[in-house]
């Protein structure tokens, strides 16, 4: 007959793997769902980032207004120099006894004679 001692069911089932492949289900769905939000701010920052805002007009007229300002510098430098090796020159010329002029236009020339009157007048 039957023996009662003996359970209807051979195997008996145990809730310990169930609840494990579920803990591990849910462990893997929350790494991708980090995985996925770090990925999604790491694009949007790079998207951002390359993305250059618009410039603003009055920042490229500045730019602009500082560029000519430099060429203007650099030629108010070179022009400087010129004159500074000119007044050598003709500091030099004076010193030795030549004539101051020689070498000059004749816009130089009458400046030239316009300082040495005026020289000449404060002398005496």
């Amino acid at each position: 007959m039957t023996d009662s001692s003996a359970p209807a069911d051979p195997r008996p089932r145990s809730a310990l793997p169930l609840l494990v492949a579920i803990l591990a289900l849910i462990v893997a769905g929350g790494a991708l769902w980090v995985s996925y939000g770090n990925a999604t701010k790491l694009a949007a920052s790079k998207e951002h980032a390359a993305v250059a805002p618009p410039s603003d007009p009055a920042i490229e007229q500045i730019k602009e207004t500082l560029s000519s300002l430099q060429q203007a510098v650099r030629g108010i430098q070179a022009d400087q120099q010129r004159q500074a090796e000119r007044v050598g020159d003709v500091q030099q010329g004076i010193s030795i006894g030549c004539d101051p002029t020689e070498g000059l236009s004749t816009t130089g020339r009458a400046k030239v004679a316009l300082g040495s009157t005026e020289r000449a007048q404060h002398a005496g």
